[in-house]
């Protein structure tokens, strides 16, 4: 019974109310902890998922605290070689890089895929999952070129392993498509986003918040690529629907709203797209909290729009997190 409490709260977080997930998942672990003991797998699960929605509601530095504790006595607990010390070990990286030491979560990463590719093997589906998270990082270190090719290799593999189909792969795809926009290859990061969004559509169905997901990523990526006129159009029918779908306070229609601002912005529309940040900043501090990574961006966005020569673009269209898979997104 704990363990299925444990399943509805995630499955609520993941439809976008971590705050109230984390406060399930906080009850049902003392229960656990009371019942089972501290270091049953049952508990441990719990407890972890339980820092993965601390980390989801923005409190970064107390979720790293938490699955450092976690990863240490999963491995004395479970074996090194359990699931659930992976699972700890990909979300310590994962803090680490949230809470801006993205050098440490390249290396965390690196660790954990050398880790599973002995005693894994490089085809297992959870070495290509860790490897597609050490490509985010890459990335995220400076070597753009480098997490292109490395999240191509991840997709190749995924495919071949899992399906073109499985939600792994969509998810692994549409983060390469970022990456090849990031390295400026705009032709073909829309091409990917392409296959992305009919894949995830066929696997999952239209209106799946993975496929609206990949669908606003899709269009976002051709305004920037020039078509910006049509891809506002497009974002704002998507926001009408994901409006519909998933409520004007989930985390993908407040993303939808950054990223009109910003084709907005360069567009040439700097009033008009200054007004909308100014406005869904204020949703984002009621909704996820001042101090939540997303509300954070948009903050610093709308802070460098007010100096002169600023760059026109943030990384708006973020890795594949829980609000896409999910992402991720791991956007």
């Amino acid at each position: 019974m704990l363990t299925l409490r444990a399943q509805a709260a995630q499955a609520g977080g993941d439809l976008g109310d971590p705050a109230a997930a984390l406060r399930s998942l906080a009850e049902l672990r003392r229960a656990a902890e009371g019942s089972l003991g501290r270091a049953d797998p049952d508990t441990v699960s719990i407890r972890l998922h339980e820092a993965r929605f601390r980390m989801e509601s923005g409190l970064i530095d107390a979720a790293l605290a938490d699955f450092v504790v976690l990863a240490a006595e999963a491995r004395a607990a479970l074996g090194p070689g359990d699931p659930v010390v992976a699972l700890a070990d990909n979300h310590v990286a994962l803090c680490r890089g949230l809470s801006g030491d993205a050098r440490g979560a390249h290396e965390g990463y690196a660790a954990l895929v050398r880790e599973l590719e002995r005693d894994l093997g490089p085809r297992h589906p959870t070495t290509l999952k860790a490897l597609t998270d050490l490509s985010r990082w890459i990335g995220e270190t400076g070597d753009v070129e480098l997490a292109v090719t490395t999240y191509r290799q991840a997709v190749e593999g995924l495919v071949a392993v899992l399906g073109r189909l499985h939600p792994e792969t969509l998810v692994a795809r549409h983060n390469l498509a970022y990456w090849h926009g990031n390295a400026g290859q705009l032709d073909a990061a829309i091409e990917q986003f392409v296959t992305a969004a009919d894949d995830a559509e066929r696997a999952l169905g239209a209106e799946h918040p993975t496929t609206l997901t990949y669908r606003v990523n899709l269009a976002f990526w051709r305004g920037v690529a020039g078509d910006t006129a049509a891809a506002l159009s497009q974002l704002e029918e998507f926001q009408r629907t994901l409006e519909q779908v998933l409520g004007a306070d989930h985390p993908r229609t407040l993303r939808i709203r950054q990223q009109r601002a910003e084709l907005l912005h360069r567009h040439g529309d700097h009033t008009t797209a200054a007004a909308q940040l100014t406005a869904l900043l204020a949703d984002m501090v009621r909704v996820q909290g001042a101090n939540h990574p997303r509300t954070q961006e948009a903050d610093h966005l709308l802070a460098r729009w007010s100096r002169p020569g600023s760059p026109e673009l943030s990384a708006t269209v973020k890795e594949s997190r829980a609000e896409d898979r999910s992402s991720d997104d791991r956007s």
